[in-house]
């Protein structure tokens, strides 16, 4: 089962992307084919009520196989590029940083750490890169080249990154970064496309859009979305839904004192009907975290065509 915070739940839609805005220089050491990209600006979601859900897929036995140690505590923000993970992080490391993890080979001089599975390497006092051996070799590589091939979702990225906390940025359904995520599992027959954002300050705010084949499957997925919202968060129950042509567009607004009060009080939601084991596939799981009451599970069920 994956770990998914969920205010943010199965709803991140799109904003105007300013492509005029520019992207950290270490970003462009994602590669430029990955189709997709997740950022977390981490000092301000590090002390959100959904910084447990971020740290147990940031961490070791997430589904993004990272290795065990403790990077967070210095770092400032995060991107992922998928479907190839690379983790890129930015923040004040020191040389002493690594020494809990087992040295692995020397590349092109700088010392790479951990396993072939899961390595890290620290580029420089500002930048780590994390992921298997050999997206962090590809990454070491471009960045010895001064003139990189762009990724065009990077601008798309950094217009989100101006108001949000957290965005994702995913051109093709399945994708195990945004999917490590956001619970996309029971739409990815229905949705090709997403782009999104949730921003923490002054309370919550989430915006975005998922992109369909058609303006009738659009429909019938914010219909479906429509369907679980009473199953949800008494704060999140307010979402709005839009089928616009072949999209589907999502928008919460939260104030700071709806949110406290929702996650102090939570108003019970309905318990999903017990199902028989489904195998080799079960419904996709949303956990919410930050409740007083501990975490909560929604089962989400793959939208059913004949509502379409």
């Amino acid at each position: 089962m994956r770990r998914v915070f969920a205010t943010l739940l199965f709803g991140l839609s799109a904003g105007a992307l300013a492509l005029a805005e520019s992207h950290p220089r270490a970003w462009s050491l994602a590669s430029p084919d990955a189709t997709s990209l997740v950022g977390i600006q981490w000092q301000n979601v590090r002390d959100s009520p959904f910084s447990e859900g971020f740290r147990a897929e940031l961490g070791a036995g997430g589904s993004l196989d990272l290795p065990d140690f403790e990077w967070l505590r210095a770092t400032d923000q995060v991107l992922i590029a998928g479907p190839e993970v690379l983790v890129i992080a930015t923040g004040a490391y020191h040389a002493e940083f690594l020494k809990s993890l087992p040295k692995g080979i020397m590349y092109r001089n700088i010392a790479m750490h951990g396993t072939s599975k899961a390595t890290v390497a620290m580029l420089n006092e500002q930048t780590l890169l994390i992921g298997p051996r050999k997206t962090v070799q590809a990454a070491i590589d471009r960045s010895l080249v001064e003139a990189r091939r762009p990724n065009w979702l990077l601008a798309k990225g950094a217009a989100l990154a101006v108001a949000d906390d957290f965005w994702v940025v995913a051109r093709k359904l399945p994708d195990p970064v945004a999917g490590a995520f956001l619970p996309l599992d029971a739409l990815n027959d229905e949705v090709d496309t997403v782009e999104g954002g949730l921003s923490l300050r002054n309370g919550l705010r989430a915006h975005g859009v998922f992109r369909t084949a058609s303006a009738a499957r659009a429909k019938g997925v914010a219909e479906h979305l429509r369907r679980l919202l009473p199953e949800m968060p008494a704060i999140v129950r307010s979402m709005g839904v839009e089928a616009v042509d072949d999209e589907v567009k999502f928008d919460l607004a939260v104030t700071q004192t709806q949110l406290a009060s929702g996650l102090k009080n939570p108003a019970a939601a309905p318990e999903a009907p017990k199902t028989a084991e489904k195998k080799p596939e079960g419904p996709q799981v949303i956990r919410i975290f930050g409740l007083d009451d501990g975490p909560r599970e929604i089962v989400m069920k793959k939208p059913d065509p004949t509502q379409n």
